[in-house]
C-alpha cells in the first residue's frame, strides 16, 4: 500500500512540473510588451512605455520597441537566435543570448552587447554607452552615435561611418575596420590590445572615405602610405576631425578625391542662334550683352562647353 502511494504522489510531482514548462513564463515587464517570452518562438511588442526588463527565453525570438515608446530596464535575448528592433528608448541595455542573434538599433539605447555567437550589430541611432560584440565573429555596423565600440573576440568586422566619441578596439581575433565617408572617431583605432597581442594576430584596417578637399586626400594619402610600423601611432587630419590608429598589419587606401560640378547654363531667353556646324555644335549669343555660349550636341541633348565675354571675341575694325 506505500509503495502505490510514493508511486501515485511520485507522477503526481511529475505532472505538476511537466505542466509547469509548458505554461508561458510570467513577465518580467509591466507595460506595453503584447507577449512575454515563453520556451517557444516568441513575438514581443513594446507599444506603450514599460517599466522592467524585457526577456526573451528559449525559441527563436522578435522584440520589438516601438518609437516613441521607452522601456525603463533592459530588453535581453536568451537561447535562440534572437532578433531585437529598437526604434525607442531603453534606458537600459539591450543584449543578444547565447547565439548569433541580429540586434538593430534606431532610436536611443545605453549600451548594447552581442554576448556568444556571431552576431549583427547596426546602430543608426544612439548609444550612450559602448557597443560590444560577443565571442564570435561579429558584425558591427555604426552610422549613428555611440561612446565606444569593442569587437571582444572572434573575426569580427566593425563598418563606422558615424561618431564614436572614444576608441574603437577589435579585441582579439583577425579582424577587419572599414571606415566610410562621414566617420568621427574621438580616440583611437586599435588593430590589437598590446604588441604582444598584434604580432599573433592579423587585422585590416580600410580608408574607403570621399572628399572635395584635396589637399585633406593628398595628406592622408601620404600617412596612410608611410604607415609602415603597426606598433607606432598614426594619424591624419579628415573632415574636422582626426582618424587616428595602431596595431593594424594591413591598411588599404581607397580614398577618394571629389570634384564639384560646374554649372551648365542654359541659353538666355533673348539668346540668338547664331551658327550651327552640322548639328555638333551649336553657338548662342545674348543679345544683351554680346556673351557667347557654346554646346555640343548629341542623343538630342545640349551640353555646355564654354562661354566667351563680347570683350574677348568682338574686335573693332
Amino acid at each position: 500500500m506505500k509503495t502505490k502511494k510514493f508511486v501515485f504522489s511520485t507522477l503526481l510531482i511529475l505532472a505538476i512540473f511537466l505542466s509547469a514548462l509548458a505554461l508561458p513564463a510570467v513577465a518580467l515587464a509591466d507595460g506595453g510588451c503584447e507577449s512575454a517570452g515563453t520556451s517557444g518562438d516568441d513575438t514581443i511588442v513594446c507599444d506603450t512605455d514599460t517599466s522592467g526588463d524585457v526577456k526573451a527565453l528559449g525559441g527563436n525570438d522578435e522584440i520589438t520597441v516601438e518609437k516613441d515608446v521607452t522601456v525603463t530596464g533592459n530588453v535581453k535575448g536568451n537561447r535562440g537566435v534572437d532578433e531585437i528592433t529598437n526604434d525607442g528608448t531603453v534606458t537600459g541595455g539591450i543584449a543578444g543570448g547565447s547565439q548569433g542573434d541580429e540586434i538593430t538599433n534606431n532610436g536611443t539605447a545605453g549600451t548594447i552587447s552581442g554576448n556568444r555567437g556571431g552576431d549583427t550589430i547596426t546602430n543608426s541611432g544612439t548609444v550612450t554607452g559602448g557597443i560590444a560584440g560577443g565571442s564570435g565573429g561579429d558584425e558591427i555596423s555604426n552610422s549613428g552615435t555611440v561612446n565606444s565600440i569593442s569587437g571582444n573576440g572572434g573575426g569580427d568586422t566593425i563598418t563606422n561611418s558615424g561618431t564614436v566619441n572614444k576608441n574603437v578596439k577589435t579585441n582579439g581575433g583577425n579582424d577587419t575596420v572599414i571606415l566610410e565617408t562621414g566617420v568621427q572617431v574621438g580616440g583611437t583605432i586599435f588593430g590589437a590590445n598590446t604588441k604582444k597581442a598584434a604580432a599573433k594576430e592579423t587585422d585590416t584596417l580600410v580608408f574607403t572615405m570621399s572628399t572635395y578637399n584635396a589637399a585633406e586626400y593628398r595628406a592622408a594619402q601620404t600617412v596612410i602610405a608611410g604607415a609602415t610600423d603597426e606598433t607606432q601611432t598614426y594619424e591624419f587630419a579628415w573632415g574636422g576631425g582626426a582618424i587616428k590608429w595602431q596595431y593594424f598589419d594591413t591598411l588599404v587606401d581607397k580614398l577618394t578625391i571629389l570634384y564639384k560640378s560646374r554649372s551648365k547654363p542654359e541659353p538666355a531667353a533673348s539668346a540668338t542662334l547664331i551658327f550651327v556646324e552640322e548639328e555638333y555644335l551649336k553657338v548662342y549669343q545674348n543679345d544683351e550683352s554680346g556673351t557667347l555660349r557654346f554646346y555640343g550636341l548629341g542623343e538630342g541633348s545640349k551640353i555646355f562647353i564654354a562661354e566667351l565675354a563680347a570683350q574677348d571675341w568682338e574686335k573693332e575694325d
